[in-house]
């Protein structure tokens, strides 16, 4: 089976994307500090830190930084189980 690198590097970058600009509507909607805090106390954390507001430029920069991350994460995967999986 061969996988195709490029569709599976959209896949992942979106899925990374879309996981970042949720985040950031939760922030922006004032819900990512009860999340944070929600999810430490799930994993047995003290909540050592304080979700702030995000600006515009941060939030895009971001959301496109995870989605090229994903796209290299998801290429790179792809590529490598292309190479080894024979």
């Amino acid at each position: 089976m061969t996988y195709n690198e490029n569709k599976i590097g959209l896949s992942i970058g979106s899925l990374f994307g879309f996981m970042h600009l949720l985040w950031v509507i939760l922030v922006t909607i004032g819900l990512g500090q009860r999340i944070a805090v929600l999810s430490h106390n799930m994993h047995g954390f003290q909540d050592m830190h304080t979700i702030g507001s995000i600006g515009f430029g941060t939030a895009v920069v971001g959301v496109i930084s995870a989605a090229v991350v994903g796209y290299i994460v998801g290429y790179v995967a792809a590529w490598l189980l292309n190479r080894f999986d024979k």
